[in-house]
């Protein structure tokens, strides 16, 4: 065997030892001083989820130190946002995401709550909420997003087109801004000492053309967060009449980075969308609504003109 693949072994041997000891700590911890197993027991049928997000910090810290993996803040932030506004499954982002040290915080199926499609509307596909380690600045990372399954889209091109003539690269927007982001509900725990570091959103046409944003537009963190980002149509072939176009605001994500002390904080988090679109304007967005879904208002000028969609739920 070659020396490359002895120290892989050894590595992977190692790995295995280090984390089994990690993850089982806590069933020995557990036991009382007479033995008795069944307290043990009855623990490791209700699953703590503030417990799995300190396994995952330590898991994370030793895979980073054995594979060296590591990554740039603002290579992550672009990688994940598109991979979940494509719609990528949890096991693609997980897998792409450790080369950059950054880890899924995997949950049992029967903790989270399924959204073969978005609900409110059979246009758009949610995804559920992604909850990440990032090993590089012990941060934790909560994504959401979706996409336009279809063209419906199309239904809300503006009936006269902007001003001025037509031209490859040209943008007329599609009523007003879009909202989006992430809800928080059945919070529990201590949000002391919690901060929201950063923040990240983009939307694009699917085509390489984009816009973004490194400012929060809504909520405070404690209860979620939200992005209003500007959709709009953009020219790719220019004709006199039915010129083909593309949408910016086809698929569409935003992330917020939390410290490490986020892991004390536990709730469920949502996906939360809302198009407008005519003379329609977002006018208010509202976090901690507990009779909405995600625990998110969004009210826009002329509801008629605009629609909601939401994702199933995400332990966190």
């Amino acid at each position: 065997m070659k020396k490359s693949g002895i120290k892989s072994l050894f590595i992977a041997l190692c790995l295995f030892i280090m984390l089994s000891n990690v993850l089982s700590a806590n069933s020995y911890e557990e036991v009382n001083a007479s033995g008795d197993s069944n307290i043990v027991q009855a623990k490791q049928g209700d699953f703590d989820i503030v417990q799995a997000k300190q396994d995952l910090v330590k898991k994370a810290t030793l895979l980073k130190k054995l594979t060296g993996a590591s990554g740039d803040e603002q290579e992550i932030n672009h990688l994940l946002t598109r991979m979940v506004s494509a719609g990528a499954s949890k096991d693609v982002i997980a897998e792409n995401m450790q080369e950059y040290g950054v880890y899924l915080l995997d949950l049992p199926e029967s903790k989270t709550t399924i959204s073969p499609f978005a609900v409110g509307t059979t246009d758009m596909q949610m995804t559920n909420p992604i909850i990440m380690f990032d090993s590089n600045s012990s941060q934790w990372i909560i994504t959401g997003g979706g996409y336009w399954k279809n063209d419906n889209w199309q239904q809300h091109m503006p009936t006269v087109w902007c001003q001025g003539p037509i031209t490859v690269g040209q943008t007329c927007s599609v009523g007003g801004e879009q909202a989006f982001g992430v809800g928080f509900t059945n919070v529990s725990g201590s949000y002391t000492g919690v901060a929201l570091n950063s923040v990240y959103a983009f939307m694009s046409d699917g085509d390489g053309n984009e816009i973004s944003t490194t400012v929060r537009s809504d909520g405070n963190g404690a209860l979620g967060f939200g992005f209003r980002l500007q959709d709009s149509l953009r020219i790719k072939v220019a004709r006199p009449i039915n010129s083909t176009v593309t949408y910016i605001g086809k698929h569409f994500a935003g992330l917020a980075r939390y410290n490490a002390k986020f892991s004390a904080y536990d709730g469920n988090a949502t996906s939360y969308f809302t198009h407008t679109y005519d003379n329609s304007v977002i006018s208010n967005v509202t976090f901690g609504v507990g009779s909405q879904m995600s625990g998110v208002s969004v009210q826009t000028s002329v509801q008629t003109k605009s629609f909601p969609a939401f994702s199933g739920d995400t332990l966190f």
